[in-house]
């Protein structure tokens, strides 16, 4: 199911790229443009911090997670342009990220759905939805169980 960029459908004037095999989904919720889906209030709000929401949303179809970012800071654009490098939204950047670990063949969450809104120069809000991987585990436990935390070598020091 994993796609290159390029295979993705645009929508909405090219403010939403959605996977071929999810448009009839995203369709029959209504949530066929960039607006629809940013605004959608379908789900569980997993998390909200600094800009960003992650909501969980269990349709019938398969559990499937939307994060939004908004609002893309000016700090986040200037730093790009300090950089000389174009800005990508934090949802561009994640999409691309999962579009590269599955082609090279380690598994991540398909993105189902990527958009991003641009006000000027700068983008302002960005979106990633992407479905439920089956059988896996969150990375951060993952890591606890296979790396548990050691104590520094100062720390055994003073345990003596």
């Amino acid at each position: 199911m994993a796609l290159e960029a390029s295979s993705y459908i645009a929508l909405d004037e090219g403010r939403l790229l959605v996977h071929p095999d999810f448009l009839g989904l995203l369709s029959s919720y209504g949530l066929d443009s960039f607006d629809s889906l940013f605004a959608a209030r379908l789900g569980k709000l997993l998390r909200e911090v600094a800009g960003r929401g992650n909501v969980r949303l269990d349709l019938p179809e398969g559990t499937f997670f939307l994060k939004r970012h908004n609002p893309e800071t000016f700090a986040h654009w200037l730093r790009h342009l300090f950089l000389l490098r174009k800005a990508s939204s934090p949802g561009r950047c994640e999409f691309r990220n999962c579009l590269a670990l599955q082609r090279v063949g380690i598994g991540s969450a398909l993105p189902v759905a990527f958009g991003e809104e641009k006000r000027g120069l700068r983008y302002s809000r960005s979106l990633i939805l992407s479905a439920k991987i089956s059988g896996a585990e969150p990375l951060d436990d993952y890591l606890k169980r296979n790396f548990p935390l050691r104590l520094s070598a100062a720390d055994s020091c003073m345990e003596r």
